[in-house]
């Protein structure tokens, strides 16, 4: 007789942080994080965070000017993906909210992990090597990592 034993590890997902570069697969892994918490019946929180670098060969100054140029940007995206993202949200428990920050995404991550609660950081896997760079990053402070992937439309999927 086959035993078949299923571990479920439950951990909250009050706290999700979702870094967005504002692609296809980035908006996917909002949509796929919105999916399983329309659900919930507990007060929940989605960070979408964008970081931006300000290149250090740029002229000493135009530096400040780049900065605000570049956050500027990047707070206007983010609070249209937040309006989309509300959109499409029905539970009122589900806060979404937004953050630019400039530095390097791990840098960024490290800063939020040891400043804010974060239960579960949630990522598309297009986003060049920053998914196995955050993967390490995550193992060291305890923090589980939900990687989506969504194949291009003209890419064949595998049955």
């Amino acid at each position: 007789m086959l035993e078949i034993v299923c571990i479920v590890y439950a951990w909250s997902m009050n706290n999700v942080l979702i870094p967005t570069d504002f692609s296809s697969q980035s908006r996917y892994t909002l949509e796929y994080v919105l999916g399983f918490l329309q659900h919930t019946t507990v007060p929940s929180r989605i960070l979408l965070v964008n970081t931006y670098i300000v290149q250090l060969n740029a002229d000493p100054f135009q530096l400040v000017t780049i900065n605000d140029q570049l956050k500027r940007e990047s707070k206007i995206l983010l609070e249209n993906e937040v309006l989309w993202a509300r959109s499409l949200c029905l539970n009122s428990l589900v806060k979404i909210e937004s953050a630019s920050h400039m530095g390097t995404l791990n840098n960024v991550i490290i800063n939020l992990l040891r400043r804010e609660t974060i239960d579960l950081v949630a990522m598309g896997k297009g986003t060049g090597n920053h998914v196995e760079q955050v993967a390490t990053l995550l193992k060291l402070h305890n923090c589980p990592l939900l990687i989506t992937y969504k194949p291009d439309s003209h890419e064949a999927v595998e049955a």
